[in-house]
């Protein structure tokens, strides 16, 4: 990592990955939603045998939207600590994401490496304003990064394309 100040930094928009954790894990678990009924449904005919039917009816259904709540805070949680503390640090030849949380570099992409940068406007990103386009990087090992919920995507790519240009130029004043 370089001992300097990186030229630029960009944070993580955590509203929009709040927002997009919790229609992920909503769609996610809704998808697996028969396995969870199917458990509990297990549980309510073992129950119901018993003698007590309608205060075991009552605290069924209330373990059960007590469980898938928690269940869904828990990895909306889960995925947020797992985004939201990235910071993508921009120096003269290197892009380094850096977890404020772990005080680490994730990955480091020097500008070299890089093929192309381009923003991926999905169909979810049209339909919901909240999302912002995600900014995907190649490299010349025919690997991508995908960067997900940057404040300013536009801004990030116009950056790195000024870097880029930069470093291309400086390599062909060598040559």
């Amino acid at each position: 990592m370089p001992a300097n100040k990186p030229n630029y930094t960009f944070d993580t928009d955590n509203r929009a990955l709040w927002s997009w954790a919790s229609l992920y894990v909503s769609i996610l678990y809704m998808l697996q939603i028969g396995s969870f009924v199917f458990m509990w449904s297990v549980l309510a005919i073992i129950l119901l045998t018993s003698s007590t039917r309608i205060l075991h009816s009552n605290s069924i259904l209330i373990l059960f939207l007590a469980s898938y709540l928690i269940i869904l805070l828990l990895s909306n949680y889960i995925i947020w600590l797992g985004n939201s503390n990235m910071e993508y640090r921009v120096y003269d030849d290197i892009l380094i994401g850096y977890d404020n949380y772990l005080k680490e570099p994730q990955w480091v992409i020097h500008s070299e490496e890089i093929t192309t940068i381009a923003k991926d406007s999905g169909f979810i990103v049209k339909i919901l304003p909240f999302l912002k386009p995600s900014v995907i990087i190649s490299q010349s090992s025919n690997e991508n990064i995908r960067i997900r919920f940057l404040k300013n995507p536009e801004e990030f790519v116009d950056t790195l394309n000024k870097i880029e240009r930069t470093h291309t130029e400086k390599f062909q004043k060598i040559k």
